[in-house]
Order: structure tokens, then sequence, then C-alpha cells
């Protein structure tokens, strides 16, 4: 296990990278050659986590801030 530490410009960018690239997956998963929308489903079920847990983060930052 390990831990990363990012200050909060970081983690903001980090959660708009995220939200653009699941939306990139997203698109391509309805490419039209077959392997590359299965690529696209395979990162999307990597990144849709990560994803998750950095909202997760963002959101309980912005409730202990306010």
């Amino acid at each position: 296990m390990f831990n990363l530490e990012f200050n909060l410009e970081e983690l903001h960018e980090l959660h708009v990278m995220l939200v653009l690239r699941k939306a990139e997956l997203q698109a391509e998963l309805t490419h039209k050659n077959d392997v590359i929308a299965r690529i696209a489903m395979r990162q999307l079920e990597r990144v849709s986590p990560m994803l998750y847990y950095v909202s997760e983060v963002v959101k309980e930052h912005h409730k202990t801030t306010v």
C-alpha cells in the first residue's frame, strides 16, 4: 500500500484530467473498430474507480473547507 500527496491545485488538475479521459473513453466505446472499442472498455474499467476515488476526495475537501 502507498500514499500519494497532492496539493489542492494538483488534486483538481487530476480530477479534471480523469473526467476528460473518461469522456474520451466512453466516446471510443462506439468506435467502428471492435479492437479499439474493447481497449477503451478495459481502460474505462481502470479509470472509473480512480475517478470515483478522486471525486470523493475533492468532495470531502470541499465539505471540510466550507
